[in-house]
């Protein structure tokens, strides 16, 4: 008996209470002695703000490490997604494209100004080109 007069029964009894396992039997007779005795009322109030506070932790921790899955699962796909550098040896194929896109550009130009194109000409040009 600790020395509230709360021995390792009471304990356990109140314990089951607040878990919801006391069988029904005990329930009524645990019911009767909590509203006249003071101190096994005070003994119940601090086990369920012991249960609250394990519960609330649990629940804290479990956020925690939903909140630390989800930014790594957050990390990993940006990382997937994220624009690669276009690599070193494929520069060269890169200029020589946009080399031959300026000097068709350049062509195009020359062959506009040598033939005298006329409006129509270039609303031609500028639907193929679509």
């Amino acid at each position: 008996m600790n020395h509230d007069g709360i021995d390792r029964e009471d304990d356990e009894k109140l314990s089951a209470f607040i878990d919801a396992e006391l069988p029904a039997q005990e329930v009524g007779p645990l019911l009767d002695r909590l509203s006249h005795d003071d101190a096994l009322r005070a003994r119940w109030a601090e086990l369920l703000r012991c249960r609250d506070a394990i519960t609330d932790a649990a629940a804290v921790a479990g956020e925690q490490r939903r909140l630390e899955a989800g930014t790594e699962l957050a990390r990993r796909i940006a990382a997937a997604h994220a624009p690669s550098e276009p690599s070193r040896k494929h520069a060269p194929a890169m200029l020589a494209l946009a080399s031959l896109g300026v000097a068709a550009l350049v062509g195009l130009l020359a062959w506009i100004a040598w033939t005298g194109a006329t409006d129509q000409t270039l609303l031609l040009v500028d639907a193929a080109s679509r």
